[in-house]
């Protein structure tokens, strides 16, 4: 979050607004948005304060505390949905925040989810995909093959494109 104006910007604005400057013109002259000027103003006309406000920004409050505790959870549940797990969770909780908790403790229900490198096999997972990617002979002509049959004097075309 970006730091608040200083208290000597914020009583510079209100004092241009009060003394009958227009807020376009005071928003231009001192960097600041309309709508930002429009708050401080009200704000200023209630209550007489123009300071940032404070304690307001009390963050997120966390539902799971204990990491691992859910982690011995996911281990014994990770069979069930997040909608089941949330069910099963002894607070109150929803199953995207299971699922966000799932997913920072690296819990993962892929099954047949292998390591790049396995030291059993080698490289020879490696080998397989590279020969997948192979695709043999190519059977389609490339380009030079095609232009160059055109060319051919058996078609009767000259490098031109006309008729010889």
């Amino acid at each position: 979050m970006p730091a608040p104006y200083s208290l000597d910007l914020r009583q510079k604005a209100i004092t241009a607004l009060e003394a009958g400057h227009s807020k376009a013109a005071v928003s231009r002259l001192m960097g600041i948005g309309t709508t930002t000027l429009t708050e401080w103003h009200n704000r200023y006309r209630v209550s007489g304060e123009v300071a940032a406000q404070q304690g307001y920004q009390q963050g997120h409050s966390h539902k799971i505390t204990d990491w691992e505790a859910f982690r011995a959870f996911a281990a014994t549940h990770g069979d069930k949905t997040q909608a089941e797990m949330a069910q099963l969770w002894p607070e109150e909780i929803s199953e995207d925040t299971i699922g966000r908790a799932l997913k920072r403790i690296g819990f993962t229900r892929k099954s047949g989810a292998t390591p790049r490198r396995s030291p059993a096999l080698g490289n020879a997972h490696q080998d397989k995909e590279l020969s997948l990617r192979r695709k043999g002979p190519r059977e389609t002509p490339s380009l030079r093959q095609r232009v160059s049959a055109i060319r051919s004097p058996s078609t009767g075309l000259s490098r031109r494109g006309g008729h010889q």
